[in-house]
């Protein structure tokens, strides 16, 4: 029996404000669940859930970082430096599959980590260019 795959999707963009990142990333969830991949959204922002609930309608899972330190974020949500930390550990224990991210950033601090070599796809790219 095939087992079904998880991915975990961390992208470095303000989910309400960058229109073709959230475009991006709704298609990515919805392409995944519909190949009935559990699928994980690590979001960058840590104040609510509520402005997710397409990506939920989707099937995705939400996951908000858990680092409350102001010194650890912008107006935008977490730091990547420390959401990179989120995104490793956070994969480690849920296992997956894959770990994709995206934000040049970003994939830099968790490739660097060394920790999710064998199944982490990184999408360098700031975000504006799917703008």
């Amino acid at each position: 029996m095939i087992r079904p795959k998880s991915v975990l999707v961390a992208a470095d963009i303000a989910y309400e404000a960058d229109l073709g990142g959230r475009a991006w990333v709704d298609s990515m969830v919805s392409t995944l669940t519909e190949r009935d991949w559990t699928v994980h959204v690590l979001v960058r922002e840590t104040d609510s859930i509520d402005r997710f609930a397409a990506l939920t309608a989707h099937g995705a899972r939400i996951i908000v970082p858990d680092d409350l330190d102001p010194h650890h974020h912008d107006e935008h949500g977490l730091l990547p430096r420390y959401r990179a930390r989120a995104i490793v550990s956070t994969a480690e224990e849920l296992d997956t599959d894959l770990v994709l991210v995206q934000g040049a950033t970003l994939c830099r601090y968790v490739a660097g980590s060394g920790r999710l070599d064998s199944r982490l796809w990184t999408v360098p790219l700031k975000s504006s260019f799917f703008q």
